[in-house]
């Protein structure tokens, strides 16, 4: 590895590096040599080693060496590139000829690492210059193999386009380094949408659920997307327009949710989030919370009564026939009424079961009510002879 360094930082250099052609060929397959020993220890060690620390630790000091000859060699080549000022038509530029051997041929092992010992590597340290730039173009190439999805009639356009803003991102934002472990993460991405291109997943619908099992069980944490999921909860819950079918509803998103397996706690679209399925999960638990208090209060203050909903109806029409309840709108009366009163019916006190019973009495009813208004006038009378009583 040493000597690997002074070969590409010491003797590369654009002041060192000399100018014919024999004497660069030499240069680069001393390169090639070292590379290649340094890539047949690593292999050695690596298979020979089964102690997982001892393992990272060599792959991450092959790792880090890699980037600093790679960025070494992309600043050698930015210096020969301002300085020479050649043209096409000045002939070859066999110094640069020989930097892009270099570069390709070491690009190569950093490639190996990754194929081979990806899971040791430092997954938050940048990618080097110039390999951000190769991965950006295979990651193009992979992009345009699922850009279909974009317009896709199973899948929303506002779906579509936050699964492939952070590509986008990593792709068209050549100002901004790289790490590894967004690399990896776009590229795992990408590879799981070419997946799911190729399976028949059958109506639009399932398409849509595929889609979302992916984004939830690679941790797609983003908060645009979270924002996404609990609108989508919203309008699903303006559905019901009972309290207790939103609560049920929201059960069966957290048992759904809690099914979705979490194998890789490190995988993860932003490591400064938690993980998506937790930030669901708590947004579903606090919104069932919220709801079921409310369904609580709602029951604690409505006013129970022994009558039936025929008879309160009966009773309600005849407060406003005899202008006991202000003049005003019958409906807005009965949906008052409905809103506060429970009667001995669960889930009678319906606005439509009000309005059909209200200028519609059965003949049993008038019966009931006139028993009940009877025991009224009784009562009231009791009560007058009772303040005669305290009188005297």
């Amino acid at each position: 590895m040493q000597k690997l360094h002074q070969l590409v930082i010491q003797q590369m250099s654009p002041g060192s590096l000399p100018d014919d052609e024999a004497s660069l060929t030499a240069c680069f397959e001393q390169v090639q040599e070292e590379r290649e020993l340094m890539t047949r220890r690593l292999l050695d060690a690596t298979h020979l080693n089964n102690n997982r620390e001892d393992r990272q630790a060599l792959v991450r000091q092959h790792q880090a060496s890699l980037t600093r000859l790679l960025d070494s060699l992309y600043y050698y080549i930015s210096v020969h590139r301002s300085t020479t000022g050649r043209s096409t038509q000045d002939g070859p530029d066999h110094k640069m000829a020989c930097y892009r051997k270099v570069e390709e041929s070491l690009q190569d092992v950093m490639i190996g690492l990754e194929q081979h010992f990806s899971e040791y590597m430092e997954l938050d340290a940048h990618l080097p210059f110039s390999y951000t730039t190769l991965a950006r173009k295979q990651l193009g190439m992979r992009l345009r193999e699922v850009d279909w999805l974009a317009d896709a009639p199973g899948l929303e356009p506002a779906l579509a386009e936050l699964i492939f803003r952070p590509v986008r991102a990593l792709i068209d934002n050549r100002g901004a380094r790289v790490t590894f472990r967004m690399l990896f993460y776009c590229r795992n991405l990408l590879s799981q949408l070419v997946q799911l291109t190729t399976l028949d997943v059958g109506p639009a619908g399932l398409f849509d659920l595929q889609m979302h099992g992916i984004l939830l069980k690679m941790n797609f944490n983003s908060p645009a997307y979270y924002c996404y999921c609990t609108e989508r909860i919203r309008i699903r819950l303006k559905q019901y327009p009972k309290l207790p079918e939103r609560i049920a509803c929201l059960s069966r998103f957290i048992r759904e949710v809690n099914r979705i397996p979490r194998e890789n706690p490190e995988l993860a679209l932003d490591t400064t989030q938690p993980h998506i399925c937790m930030q669901l999960l708590n947004w579903l638990e606090e919104e069932k919370q919220y709801l079921q208090e409310l369904h609580a209060a709602s029951r604690e203050a409505r006013i129970l009564t022994n009558v039936t909903l025929p008879q309160l109806t009966l009773l309600v029409r005849l407060f406003i026939d005899e202008g006991i309840i202000a003049n005003t709108s019958t409906e807005q009366v009965l949906r008052s009424v409905a809103s506060v009163m429970a009667v001995n019916q669960p889930d009678a006190a319906a606005g439509d079961n009000f309005e059909a019973r209200y200028h519609h009495p059965a003949l049993a009813t008038i019966q009931s009510c006139k028993a009940t208004v009877a025991r009224l006038a009784a009562r009231l009378r009791e009560y007058e002879t009772s303040r005669h009583a305290y009188a005297d």
